[in-house]
């Protein structure tokens, strides 16, 4: 009767039953898939658990962050979720692990979350790459983006409380002051040295934040010292000027945050740049493998339908 099977298509859990003539015989074939069979798997599960591994470490921690963020704006505001103050940066926060949680479909071999996956985070890569070709060819025009952002910041000091925690934890941090020097804490309205504050007798007018000073703590306690920056860019008789007519104290830092900052990232470039490229490497690693996987999943399934796990039983009519 030859080789029957050719004739049927079946899926993965089902059989199949059809009257068919046969050399002028009406039969009744059964066709059943082969459960004596065993199949090996074409699946590489060190590869399935490499991927799932870095996948649940990112899951983590953007989890992580979520919480963290979360506490954050509940510390601030004292409510979990106002829809007055849900903007996209919330939403942008929640994203993150919302995405990761999927990718641990990779455990069930499922193809639809694999493609996701690759996708995503191939667009990531680009978004890497044409960020870093962005910086080397209009650099000047990023760093005035930072530079007045930077500014902005200092205006909005007072305003602005995680602005302020921001600035203050820079200028101790790199041992800096405002953004370029510290002059630049006159365009703040409380740290202006214009007359009408100085009419007024306000404490810090000519001043800088406690974040400038060279010792921020009190001598006789491990409190900070709050008021060490007051009348630091004011003067007194007889004081010698710098070459712009300008005094500053000793006490505090006379760099700007700006110039303290690029020191910085060049000193520390030989951290910076491999810790980049470990990265960029662990996501190359993991598209690539999720890509492999993917194949692996689909030459699978295709061995699972071949016909040459059916079997065929004949039935006399």
């Amino acid at each position: 009767m030859g080789d029957l099977r050719k004739d049927f298509k079946i899926n993965a859990c089902d059989s199949l039953s059809e009257k068919v003539t046969v050399d002028g015989r009406n039969v009744l074939l059964q066709v059943e898939r082969d459960e004596d069979f065993v199949m090996p798997s074409r699946v590489n599960p060190c590869l399935k658990y490499s991927i799932f591994t870095f996948s649940y470490i990112l899951l983590l921690l953007s989890v992580g962050l979520l919480t963290l963020g979360i506490w954050a704006q509940t510390a601030k505001s004292g409510v979990l979720f106002s829809l007055k103050k849900f903007d996209s940066k919330k939403i942008a926060l929640l994203l993150d692990p919302t995405v990761l949680i999927f990718l641990t479909g990779s455990l069930r071999d499922n193809c639809f979350y694999l493609m996701l996956y690759v996708c995503m985070l191939g667009f990531m890569i680009m978004t890497y790459f044409m960020l870093i070709i962005t910086a080397v060819f209009i650099g000047r025009v990023l760093l005035n983006v930072v530079e007045t952002t930077i500014q902005d910041t200092i205006i909005l000091y007072r305003d602005e409380p995680d602005l302020q925690l921001l600035v203050d934890w820079i200028q101790i941090t790199v041992k800096c002051c405002g953004a370029f020097s510290p002059h630049d804490w006159n365009n703040n309205i409380y740290f202006s040295d214009a007359n009408i504050l100085r009419t007024y007798k306000s404490l810090e007018a000519g001043g800088v934040p406690f974040s400038c000073c060279k010792e921020t703590k009190s001598t006789t306690a491990s409190l900070s010292n709050m008021f060490c920056g007051l009348g630091a860019r004011i003067p007194p008789p007889f004081a010698p000027l710098d070459n712009k007519g300008m005094f500053l104290r000793d006490d505090i830092h006379h760099q700007g945050c700006i110039e303290m900052i690029k020191e910085f990232l060049i000193s520390n470039i030989l951290y910076i740049a491999p810790a980049v490229f470990i990265f960029l490497i662990i996501q190359l690693f993991c598209l690539f493998s999720a890509y492999i996987l993917q194949n692996q999943i689909f030459e699978q399934r295709e061995n699972w339908y071949s016909i040459q796990k059916l079997k065929v039983f004949v039935y006399e009519q």
